[in-house]
């Protein structure tokens, strides 16, 4: 199992969690942020579709109601790009959801120019559990930097997870096969760009191990 060091040493899994309280108002004081590791479950859902390419899917259902920064929401949009937003707009960037303004608020997992493989990247969605702890997952697999000679073979595979009731989010990441230097927004944000939380992380080939 390939080994990332997200300025932290992380080994199956990463999970980065943020627990929201309603009772204020900006993401980036109401959300804390905590890491853990453990073992990847991959998902089998929904396909919004496959080899995808700045693809963004509006009004995909969650599955049940989930508070985010004060506001309740049913459904979301989904980006090829490694992110979802809630509300009717979305970020102004598709590469740079967190720091750029637009939307009603966003989670960025892995957000950049990105692609699903050709043959085998899939991004996919499902509602797990049953209420009121259900948990609703966007699942990026084998999906890499946008083609170029350069990144082919590269295999990224990664989640968003929001739970319900707790209105937890967790950012999960699986295995991870990197081939050239790259660096990706992860985080979240409110409806202004101001009220972001979230790190310019480099997910580069001298990082495995």
């Amino acid at each position: 199992m390939k080994k990332i060091y997200f300025f932290f040493l992380v080994t199956a899994l990463v999970v980065l969690s943020a627990l929201g309280q309603n009772a204020l108002a900006q993401v980036k004081t109401t959300y804390f942020f905590s890491s853990s590791s453990g073992t990847y479950s991959e998902i089998t859902g929904t396909a919004l579709g496959t080899a995808l390419d700045d693809d963004i899917f509006s009004a995909t259902p969650i599955g049940f109601s989930f508070s985010f920064n004060g506001t309740v929401y049913t459904s979301l949009s989904v980006s090829a790009n490694g992110w979802v937003a809630f509300g009717t707009g979305t970020p102004s960037s598709n590469y740079l959801p967190i720091s750029t303004a637009g939307g009603d608020g966003t989670i960025a997992a892995m957000a950049g120019d990105l692609q699903g493989n050709p043959t085998t990247g899939v991004l996919s969605y499902t509602t797990l559990g049953s209420a009121p702890n259900r948990i609703f997952v966007v699942q990026w697999k084998d999906w890499n930097k946008y083609q170029t000679i350069s990144n082919v073979g590269q295999s990224y595979n990664f989640q968003i997870r929001l739970y319900e009731t707790t209105n937890k989010i967790d950012i999960v990441y699986g295995t991870y096969t990197p081939t050239s230097s790259y660096t990706y927004e992860v985080g979240i944000r409110g409806n202004v760009q101001s009220s972001a939380t979230y790190l310019l992380v480099p997910w580069d080939s001298d990082r495995k191990s």
